[in-house]
């Protein structure tokens, strides 16, 4: 028979019933993702120039995964917001600053974003969500509680469904391995 033991040399312990007995941490998946310096944040605030128009593009260029469970959002005027599947890239657009939460890593994400008032190049394929700002100048959260995840060279695009006014966005989003 052999016994397992732990890193330190310290056996584990089995029950009565031989079940192993252990001790762990639980941390969510954002905080284990900061952890390692794969949590990433960025705001920006645009005027889309109409109704119908793609003003946040988001694409994964890396390998691994990108994980989104959150992000807040406001509007100057009380308006709808699309999130979408999108295929195709714009031609232009202003890339936003994107920052490390771990403020000890260095590590940037693997991903293409961009932000301007009509955004043109794309291909809805199918709406998300869409995110109702019944309040003007308020931060709303949009959770999704089991996330979207974005494999690799798949893309996702916000739009404005109705009225005018400025929206601000800020999103997390992190990169699984």
């Amino acid at each position: 028979m052999s016994t397992l033991k732990g890193p330190n040399g310290i056996a584990v312990r089995v029950t009565d019933r031989g079940e192993l007995r252990t001790t762990s941490i639980s941390r969510l998946l954002i905080q284990d993702l900061n952890g390692m310096g794969k949590l990433f944040s960025s705001q920006l605030t645009e005027t889309p120039t109409g109704a119908g128009d793609y003003f946040m593009y988001f694409k994964n260029i890396g390998l691994n995964d990108v994980v989104l469970d959150r992000f807040f959002v406001s509007s100057t005027v009380i308006t709808d917001i699309s999130l979408d599947v999108v295929t195709g890239i714009p031609p232009s657009g202003t890339t936003p600053t994107v920052v490390n939460l771990n403020l000890g890593s260095s590590r940037v994400p693997e991903i293409i974003a961009l932000h301007d008032p009509s955004l043109t190049g794309l291909i809805g394929i199918g709406t998300i969500r869409t995110i109702k700002i019944s309040e003007a100048d308020t931060d709303f959260e949009v959770v999704f509680n089991t996330a979207i995840i974005i494999p690799q060279g798949k893309s996702i695009a916000l739009k404005r469904l109705g009225a005018s006014g400025s929206i601000s966005l800020n999103a997390t989003v992190g990169e699984l391995n």
